[in-house]
């Protein structure tokens, strides 16, 4: 018997040990907090040290545990945004937690927002509590605990930080859906993400909207008739390391092109520095001079632009980078900026917020479906089909990222289905059983480390396999067996190789379909 689920995630196994960021379309539910602005002096339960008046939650230090704490009404296993204000700082620091789950420390005034999953209550018996970390000082204002969806109708495109183990289904700036988000492991070397040192003819002031919904975008201004720039915080590159450069850029009252200058012996290419430059208006990216690889500018809604670009070092330095204007013509106007990274990789990867002073990993995602969920045919006969877009890898690599694979657990060489052969920038089918390659079709032809947007299909019964892509012509193999006691089918990954890319959509039918719905199928 088929089982029936409600939704993707009731059907795949998903993990990923970190959060993820992804645009997507995101909605919030009603308020869960009672008397979060603290307008009397009630619904809360204080520890030691704090008290409420004049509309916040004090805390005078000598703080035990205990905090303060609701229990509001939350289900095991939903995703929920936490909203908080700190004022009135003076030392020590708070942490939020939800149920058994601690979030990050806050030692600064400011308003903070952390996503969690619940998991159940504390064994304390709450569900939310704000705890003081080393004697805190200060004051707690505009608490909110909202229930999180996603891919409603009324969700605002937002590029939200999904929680840990929780998949990415992503969308572009106008809402089409691109489809399940499936990346390798990756680094962000800046360790202040959203903080922008001002250099010369500019000053950057955190108090805008950034792409995330949160305040921690920078308004930049220009003065003093200097070439304004900005700089990446000190940064160890090795040489022969080719890394990615990302930043979002968003035009105020500015009228020059935003570029990326990667100078000194860090990214020296023949004495001259290298630069890239991103035209906003017409989202496209230009190499001024040195080795780059100029990536996109990624429109990615609500004017908000992201700027890529990737060079290999030329030497072992520790250096910053600059994001610069080359004109000083803008002297007296304004723009907005957030969200800078670098990684090392030959193409940009998914943001990763980095500002604990310390780098900061992303983890890669791991996806599959037990075939015992679906109507797996186990006489062996068949047909996958995957819908894949954006997908990028390393070009001239050589790993076999998968696309769609159905794997024996206790024998890696008994599988089949869609992997990329990197060296060669090919799509393959493929079928291996008992270690014996059964049948061996391209699928398509990458360039670049990227495929693109592909539909794909792949055909299976005894000596009689075929493959076909975007309604393409059916190539065809007369020969060999499929394998059986395929019990797991995998999404995107494979040991040490991911899609990095979306799965838009995957579909199974358990019979050998006719060449002509092969091709009908891609079209």
């Amino acid at each position: 018997m088929t089982k029936t689920y409600n939704n993707y995630e009731d059907l795949i196994t998903f993990t990923r040990a970190s959060g993820g960021h992804a645009l997507r379309p995101v909605s919030y539910g009603d308020e869960l907090i009672d008397n979060g602005t603290f307008d009397s002096d009630s619904n809360w339960l204080k520890g030691t040290g704090w008290s409420i008046s004049g509309g916040v939650a004090v805390s005078a230090g000598s703080n035990n545990y205990a905090g303060l704490q609701q229990s509001p009404s939350l289900v095991v296993g939903k995703v929920y945004s936490v909203t908080f204000t700190i004022s009135s700082y003076t030392s020590g620091s708070v942490k939020i937690g939800l149920g058994e789950t601690v979030g990050i420390t806050y030692s600064a005034e400011g308003t903070y927002t952390e996503t969690f999953v619940y998991t159940g209550p504390h064994v304390s018996g709450f569900k939310f509590s704000i705890f003081p970390w080393g004697d805190f000082v200060g004051s707690i204002d505009n608490v909110s605990v909202k229930e999180v969806t996603f891919d409603q109708p009324d969700g605002t495109l937002t590029l939200f930080e999904h929680p840990t183990n929780i998949p990415r289904v992503e969308y572009d700036a106008d809402g089409n859906r691109l489809g399940l988000l499936v990346e390798e492991a990756r680094t962000n070397l800046d360790t202040a993400s959203d903080f922008f040192a001002g250099g010369g003819g500019v000053t950057a002031v955190k108090n805008y909207t950034a792409p995330d919904k949160t305040l921690s975008a920078s308004t930049i201004s220009y003065s003093g008739g200097l070439t304004p720039y900005l700089n990446t915080t000190n940064i160890a590159f090795t040489s022969g390391t080719t890394y990615t450069f990302s930043f979002f850029f968003k035009r105020g009252t500015g009228t020059q092109n935003v570029q990326t200058l990667l100078y000194g012996s860090a990214f020296n290419s023949g004495g001259a520095n290298c630069v890239v430059v991103y035209d906003l208006d017409a989202e496209t990216t230009t190499v001024a001079s040195g080795t780059f690889t100029a990536h996109s500018v990624e429109n990615i809604g609500n004017g908000w632009y992201r700027c890529s670009c990737s060079s290999t070092a030329t030497a072992s330095v520790s250096q910053n980078q600059q994001i610069y204007r080359a004109s000083t013509a803008d002297d007296g106007n304004y723009d907005y900026i957030w969200g800078k990274q670098v990684e090392a990789g030959a193409f940009p990867t998914s943001y990763i917020k980095s500002n604990s002073g310390s780098t900061t990993t992303r983890s890669a995602e791991v996806a599959s479906i037990p075939v015992a969920d679906f109507g797996y045919n186990t006489s062996n006969v068949g047909t996958l089909f995957c819908h894949i877009s954006g997908m990028s890898y390393e070009d001239g690599g050589t790993g076999y990222p998968v696309v769609l694979r159905f794997d024996n657990a206790s024998n890696a060489n008994d599988r089949r289905g869609f992997f990329v052969s990197e060296g060669s920038n090919l799509l393959r089918s493929e079928v291996i059983s008992n270690s014996v390659g059964q049948a061996g079709l391209t699928v398509a032809t990458g360039s670049g480390g990227s495929l693109g947007e592909v539909k794909m299909v792949l055909a299976m019964a005894e000596n009689d396999f075929a493959v076909s892509s975007n309604g393409g012509t059916v190539s065809t193999d007369t020969s060999g067996t499929v394998a059986s006691n395929l019990p797991i089918a995998t999404l995107g990954t494979a040991v040490g190789d991911r899609l990095n890319g979306h799965i838009k959509s995957i579909k199974y039918y358990p019979r050998r379909l006719t060449n002509a719905q092969l091709q009908d199928l891609t079209s």
